[in-house]
Formats: C-alpha cells, structure tokens, sequence
C-alpha cells in the first residue's frame, strides 16, 4: 500500500470515527481548530480523562472565550481538585468561588 492510500483510508477513517469533542473541529468542517482551545484541552488532558476535563473546559471557556480574554482578567486563582480520575487545576478570577 502506497503512502496516498494509507493516508486516504487513515483520513477516512477518522471522518467516520472521530469523537465530538468540546474543543474539536468535526471532519469535513472547512475551518480549523481554535489553537487556545486545544492548548486548554491539553494541558486539562494530562491530568484526567475527557469526561472528567469537559465540564471544567466549557465553564473556562464560558468564562474567558479567548485568550485575549483570559490574559485581560488580572489576577486568576488556581487551585488543584483531586477527583477518583486524576487531578485538575480549576481556575476562577480571583474572588470568585472556584468550583
């Protein structure tokens, strides 16, 4: 098999298999990932699983949609969540009730 046709069944493959994910652009969708979301879902991936990440991910995001956003805010706090999964770092504005 030719380096063409592993690379067309491979991208053929994934258009029918691909996971939905929060910060994932579909197969087949002419535009291309949002680089801040991916590097959120990262750095969020490395310590848990998708489905413990995801809530945390929509609510960072509802919260600081970019990273224009996210670097405007002037003070973040931080705090480390243990969960059965794995451990996240969950971040609020400095004030808020980090949850």
């Amino acid at each position: 098999m030719s380096p063409a046709e592993i690379r067309s069944r491979l991208l053929a493959w994934y258009d029918a298999q691909a996971r939905t994910l929060a910060w994932r652009v579909g197969p087949g969708r002419a535009e291309r990932a949002d680089p801040y979301r991916v590097w959120l879902s990262e750095v969020m991936l490395q310590q848990t699983t998708v489905p413990h990440a995801t809530p945390y991910f929509l609510k960072f995001t509802a919260r600081w949609p970019t990273v224009r956003d996210l670097a405007a805010e002037r003070e973040i706090a931080v705090e480390p969540r243990a969960t059965a999964e794995g451990r996240l770092l969950v971040a609020g504005a400095a004030g808020d009730d980090v949850e």
